[in-house]
C-alpha cells in the first residue's frame, strides 16, 4: 500500500486543483467556443455537479452506511441503486465537473487540464483502494458490479 493511499482526503485533492485553477495562466478562452454562454453553461455544469453528488451522498445515508473517505473500513453495505447504478464513483465525478464548471466560468480552456490530475490522484491513491477493500468486503458481488457499471461514468 503506498504511501498516499487513502490518506489525503478528496476534498483537499479538490482544493488543491480548484486553487491552481485559478493562477493557470489564460491561453485561450471559452468566449471563442460559447460567446456569451459561459456564465450559463458554468452554472448549468455546476448544478449537474451538486446534483450527482447530493444523490450519492442521500443514497449512502439511505443504506446507512459511510460516506467518509478516508476510512471506508466502517462500510456496511455495497450501494448500487440511484445514481450507483451510472457510477460508481458519484461523489468524485460531482468534484470533478465542479472543476470543469469552474474552469469555464474563469473563461480559461487551459485550466481545464486540473481535471486530469485531479481524477488521476483520485482514482490512483483513492478509488483503487476503495476498490481493494470493497472486494474484499463483497467479494463477487463487487466483482459483478464492477463488470456493470463503470468506475466514473
Amino acid at each position: 500500500m503506498s504511501s498516499l493511499e487513502l490518506k489525503i482526503p478528496p476534498v483537499i485533492v479538490f482544493l488543491v486543483a480548484a486553487l491552481g485553477l485559478y493562477f493557470t495562466p489564460i491561453v485561450g478562452t471559452y468566449s471563442t467556443l460559447l460567446g456569451s454562454y459561459i456564465k450559463v453553461i458554468s452554472i448549468a455544469v455546476l448544478f449537474i455537479a451538486i446534483f450527482i453528488g447530493v444523490l450519492g451522498v442521500i443514497t449512502f445515508k439511505k443504506a446507512k452506511t459511510t460516506v467518509h473517505p478516508v476510512n471506508i473500513t466502517k462500510t456496511s453495505s455495497l450501494v448500487t441503486n440511484g445514481i450507483f447504478s451510472y457510477s460508481r464513483n458519484p461523489m468524485y465525478l460531482a468534484m470533478a465537473l465542479v472543476i470543469v464548471s469552474m474552469s469555464i466560468h474563469t473563461n480559461n480552456v487551459l485550466s481545464l487540464l486540473w481535471v486530469l490530475p485531479y481524477c488521476a490522484f483520485i482514482t490512483q491513491f483513492q478509488i483503487k483502494p476503495e476498490e481493494k477493500m470493497l472486494l474484499s468486503l463483497f467479494n463477487q458481488d463487487y466483482v459483478q458490479y464492477m463488470s456493470s457499471v463503470r468506475r466514473w461514468l
